[in-house]
């Protein structure tokens, strides 16, 4: 691997309306919407916080995310109604980045991703 690439532990979760995954190394969040458009933030999750809010009731056959994911998902504005509920648990996968100028690859579960860096931690993928 080179200092432009790299390999690391990571988990993934579909929404009705896009895409989040976790990358172990940087300990970053990142969400992917269907608008196109995506975000990261740091992971802040700690152990003892509340996984999830039992306020929040999905809708049969969806699920609310949990842990760091539910954490971005019900405290970053607009996150929630940008993804919708999620559609499964989330999955540990292996996530492999290709850094480039103005952004990177993301390749995860075999689906290769492009994100543009529009704004630090923001821009658009393909």
């Amino acid at each position: 691997q080179s200092e432009f690439q790299v390999s690391t532990a990571g988990a993934l979760q579909q929404f009705e309306h896009g895409v989040m995954f976790w990358r172990q190394d940087t300990a970053s969040l990142y969400a992917l919407f269907n608008d196109g458009s995506w975000q990261s933030w740091p992971d802040t999750f700690v152990e003892g916080q509340a996984e999830f809010d039992p306020a929040l009731v999905p809708p049969a056959g969806r699920l609310q995310p949990i842990r760091g994911f539910g954490k971005v998902w019900r405290s970053e504005t607009g996150v929630q109604e940008a993804l919708g509920w999620a559609l499964a648990q989330e999955t540990a996968a292996d996530v492999t980045f290709q850094n480039f100028e103005r952004g990177m690859f993301v390749q995860v579960k075999g689906v290769v991703y492009l994100l543009l860096q529009e704004a630090p931690g923001a821009g658009s993928w393909k």
